[in-house]
């Protein structure tokens, strides 16, 4: 099981985790995924994020699940040559927020 620092890796306005939350990630987790959950994923091997991942019949979608209308969901279709490639990396299976949080 991974822990996964938040800084920076979401916009504050994230429905699943805000901004500098501690999420603990289960790598046993991610061979498995259920459409809609939250998982860690790294696309094209740069940094890992949250998103809810959305399986489809040829890819995934990632969704932000932002209140921000700027940021939006995004697929990677693999029947698409140079379509980036998305890694799974575990399914967030617990998250705190810190003490010091703020509004």
């Amino acid at each position: 099981i991974y822990t996964l620092s938040l800084h920076d890796a979401l916009p504050i306005s994230s429905l699943v985790l805000p901004n500098g939350c501690l999420a603990l990630v289960d790598p046993t987790l991610r061979d498995h995924v259920v459409s809609g959950n939250a998982y860690a994923v790294c696309v094209n091997g740069h940094d890992a994020t949250i998103k809810r991942v959305r399986v489809l019949e040829n890819g995934v979608e990632l969704d932000p699940d932002s209140t921000d209308p700027t940021f939006h969901p995004t697929v990677y279709d693999n029947t698409i040559p140079d379509t980036e490639t998305v890694t799974i990396i575990g399914e967030v299976v617990w998250y705190t927020v810190p003490f010091d949080f703020e509004i």
